[in-house]
């Protein structure tokens, strides 16, 4: 059976019109996370941390004066992501403040950290916080610095078994060996 068939010829033509420019020449150097020309490193630093808990918060140096670049975006890059296990994954905030409760629809809400994808090695994960540094800026609260909270979810044990606690030798733990902070 054809798209146009099962879909209708409008819906099948709408399809296309949303596909195609994601499979066109140069999608890929789009996607990919690897730094191009257009990247301007802003700031890095060695982590060498490990996620072996609930919840883990970290201290990041971002240089206080990042000036405006039109059309440029901020981009935090975790490297080095080692994953032990998977179905492991972690809401990532930043500034999240001391006892707030760590909601994704929340203003502080970068992403998700997690396994899911190609097992083994080491892999990055990248997160715009323009419109964070942008907001803390606007405030007067941007110090140069970005506390990332890191929250563990996932682990559902199948039905009737426990769940596995943080910590625990059965739940190898996520590390994370770097940062980089760029402008592109």
């Amino acid at each position: 059976m054809t798209a146009s068939r099962s879909l209708g010829a409008a819906p099948a033509a709408l399809l296309m019109f949303f596909l195609l420019p994601a499979c066109g020449p140069g999608s890929a150097e789009r996607m990919s996370p690897e730094p191009s020309s257009n990247v301007e490193e802003l700031a890095h630093q060695n982590l060498d941390m490990t996620l072996d808990q609930e919840r883990t918060t970290v201290e990041v140096q971002v240089p206080r004066a990042l000036p405006e670049a039109a059309g440029k975006k901020l981009g935090l890059y975790l490297e080095g992501v080692e994953f032990g296990r998977p179905g492991v994954y972690f809401e990532v905030y930043a500034d999240l403040p001391a006892g707030a409760e760590p909601k994704p629809e929340g203003t502080h809400y970068l992403g998700t950290l997690s396994s899911f994808g190609p097992k083994g090695g080491e892999t990055t994960a990248g997160f715009d916080v323009t419109r964070l540094v942008r907001e803390l800026e606007a405030q007067g609260h941007w110090n140069g610095k970005l506390s990332l909270t890191f929250v563990r979810r996932g682990l559902l044990p199948p039905p009737g078994q426990p769940k596995l606690e943080a910590g625990s030798k059965k739940v190898p733990p996520v590390r994370v060996k770097r940062m980089k902070i760029v402008r592109e």
